[in-house]
């Protein structure tokens, strides 16, 4: 006679095998990660959309999010050192323009005024520079 625990066990095993071979895993989608930035994504995607002239995928988006933290991280700290070096805890424009002259961003021919005027849209000029949007009049002239 044969061991009923003997074949129980036997069949488990064989079961177990059968199965494995037979049985398909349950196919798990990839879930894409929200992409997060400094600023929306969004902007930062139509922004540099705008200056490269053509659509960007998710692979370049994810490497462009990084260079907009390095950016931010490495201008902050600049204008952090200014401030501080002028004493100060509060920054100030002037702490911005001379981070924009080290850059060579502005410099005796080219304003800060003439950069926002030129990469800036009217409603953010109106905010930054108060008679940016207004018309001139005669008595202006």
């Amino acid at each position: 006679m044969v061991d009923r625990c003997f074949l129980s066990s036997r069949c488990e095993d064989f079961l177990r095998k059968f199965c494995s071979f037979t049985a398909k895993a349950p196919v798990k989608k990839k879930r894409l990660r929200k992409l997060t930035g400094l600023l929306p994504v969004s902007l930062t995607k139509s922004i540099f959309e705008h200056f490269v002239g053509r659509k960007v995928s998710r692979e370049v988006m994810k490497v462009v999010l990084q260079c907009e933290e390095q950016f931010f991280h490495y201008v902050s700290g600049d204008l952090e050192a200014f401030a501080r070096h002028a004493g100060r805890t509060t920054l100030q424009v002037a702490d911005v323009e001379l981070l924009l002259k080290r850059q060579r961003w502005i410099n005796d021919k080219e304003s800060l005024y003439s950069l926002i005027r030129t990469y800036l849209p009217l409603q953010y000029r109106r905010q930054l520079i108060p008679c940016a949007g207004r018309p001139r009049t005669r008595e202006s002239r």
